[in-house]
């Protein structure tokens, strides 16, 4: 009779410690699953400012010293390396925290 005691106290004391393994688990995701929230608002705090900026530079005319081919092709690329290029970083792990965040 004392060694079913002892070897339901035993298992009792097993399942125990599995649900507090398991929570502790669980507590490590949920925090996980936070910092990557919280790491894709602010990179979409930024993509949000940056396409506030965007739109304003869009709205204001562009003036140019001489409207020549090499002037524009100079602005052109001179845009696209500043702004998009700045901003891929930011994109990229959005991209990669919504397929984090698609897997809870």
């Amino acid at each position: 009779m004392l060694s079913v005691l002892i070897n339901f106290v035993v298992i009792v004391a097993l399942c125990v410690a599995v649900n507090f393994v398991s929570g502790l688990v669980r507590l490590h995701k949920l925090k996980e699953t936070l910092a990557t929230i919280a790491e894709t608002e602010r990179c979409m705090r930024r993509l949000r400012q940056w396409l506030i900026e965007t739109e304003r530079k869009l709205s204001t005319p562009v003036v140019y010293q001489h409207c020549d081919f090499v002037e524009v092709e100079d602005h052109i690329s001179q845009q696209q390396v500043t702004d998009i290029h700045h901003h891929h970083h930011h994109h990229h792990l959005i991209l990669s925290n919504k397929g984090k965040l698609q897997l809870f």
